[in-house]
């Protein structure tokens, strides 16, 4: 026999407000069984539970109508829903996770975190390992996650096989590396990405700008042809004015004056083209040491 949506549940709410609990709970079921996507009867039906007691039977109906909620992308109401989950049953792993990952989404990370942190424990206890490391893993994609987690979620998705994601995330390091001023690190998070994905567009592009960044002594001539340098500058040779001579006996030749070395040209690199970047401090640091490495080099031969 079809059951009467409104008939049910107005018996429903009679029998609550007389305080039997138990007969409500049945109508409402008997509701909800006819009418399975009434997600809104799933939240009702869920509080009735709460009341009655069963927080098993109350947290699956919350879970139903806040997953519903979650796929349909309203993320605040589901949030609210998934939060009356852990006040019946505080370690419900699934209304956790779906919290954790709201909250990256709207960039609360700090509750992200909170959330991810609390799952990995309970998860472990439970002997769950990889789900464990599925929180390591969410915790190094937060926007804000720091070198050390995005590494340890790297290496986490690299034991997996995960190759892609994996160089994603390495070269999330070599962004944070460059925003930092971090150059040599940069280069060196940016060459794994890439041998881990040579595919990708952005991490070649990202590995390019960075490219030139390596010790004076240590660059390949080719490497260095590459980087767009001022042409050098030469310092004119010192002009030597010739030694007065005392004059002399007529019988006694003049001797002649003690050639003076002439110093080396110094090159000196100028002054450093105009960069977008943090990488031009770094390249007038290494013009200015190889002027000072020329100078000494210059002293040395004059005494």
């Amino acid at each position: 026999m079809p059951v009467n949506r409104e008939e049910t549940l107005k018996t429903a709410e009679k029998l609550l407000k007389q305080g039997k609990t138990a007969a409500a709970v049945e109508e409402y079921v008997r509701v909800l069984e006819a009418y399975p996507e009434d997600w809104n009867l799933a939240n009702t039906v869920g509080d009735v539970f709460a009341k009655a007691g069963q927080a098993d039977r109350a947290a699956e109906q919350f879970n139903r109508a806040a997953d519903h909620l979650y796929g349909e992308g309203f993320f605040p109401r589901a949030s609210a829903v998934y939060k009356k989950v852990l006040k019946v049953r505080s370690n419900d792993d699934h209304a956790l996770w779906q919290l954790a990952d709201i909250a990256g989404r709207n960039g609360l990370s700090l509750d992200a975190r909170s959330h991810y942190n609390r799952l990995i424990q309970d998860r472990r206890a439970a002997g769950n390992e990889r789900g464990a490391v599925d929180c390591v893993i969410r915790l190094g994609q937060l926007a804000d996650a720091s070198v050390e987690a995005k590494t340890v979620a790297a290496r986490a998705l690299l034991d997996r096989g995960d190759k892609k994601p994996a160089a994603r995330l390495i070269m999330g390091v070599g962004d944070l590396h460059t925003k930092e001023g971090r150059g040599p690190e940069a280069l060196v998070a940016l060459r794994e990405a890439a041998q881990l994905d040579p595919d990708d567009v952005e991490i070649e592009e990202k590995l390019a700008a960075v490219a030139f960044i390596e010790e004076p002594e240590a660059m390949d001539p080719v490497a260095v042809d590459s980087v767009t340098e001022p042409e050098p500058i030469v310092t004119p040779e010192p002009v030597v004015a010739a030694p007065v001579l005392e004059p002399a006996a007529a019988s006694t030749p003049a001797p002649d004056p003690t050639p003076v070395p002439e110093p080396e040209p110094v090159e000196s690199l100028g002054d450093a083209l105009p960069l977008e970047s943090f990488f031009e401090e770094l390249r007038g640091k290494v013009a200015r040491d190889q002027e000072a490495r020329a100078r000494e080099q210059l002293d040395r031969e004059k005494s």
